[in-house]
């Protein structure tokens, strides 16, 4: 199944954790280690993988992911009109591969 963009809106105030599955890349390997790049106007609140099975709703329907597939991060802050890139680096457990995949946020006025 096609994996929905990595787009979000983002109203300033918010803190909010977004998600990023990697399980197309992974097949049957795992992520070792994960992190975040918060540009300057945002605040990286924390971020992990996820230790156990979780289901999230992509595209409208409902997946379950292993452990340790899906990266996420908690961010809070924005500037009203501004779009902000968030680079995820991953690396996997087995392969050793470096993997990265971004997060886009449109930091919109709440309406």
């Amino acid at each position: 199944m096609a994996k929905a963009k990595n787009i979000f809106s983002h109203y300033p105030g918010e803190d909010l954790v977004y998600y990023i599955p990697f399980d197309d890349f992974l097949g049957s390997d795992t992520i070792a280690t994960v992190s975040f790049t918060v540009p300057t106007g945002l605040v990286k609140e924390a971020e992990g993988k996820n230790s156990g099975a979780i289901t999230l709703r992509i595209d409208g329907v409902d997946e379950t992911f292993i452990a340790n597939q899906v990266a996420y991060v908690q961010i809070s802050g924005g500037t009203e009109d501004t779009t902000y890139t968030v680079p995820c680096t991953i690396t996997t457990t087995t392969s050793g591969e470096t993997v990265i995949r971004d997060i886009i946020l449109v930091c919109e006025r709440k309406p």
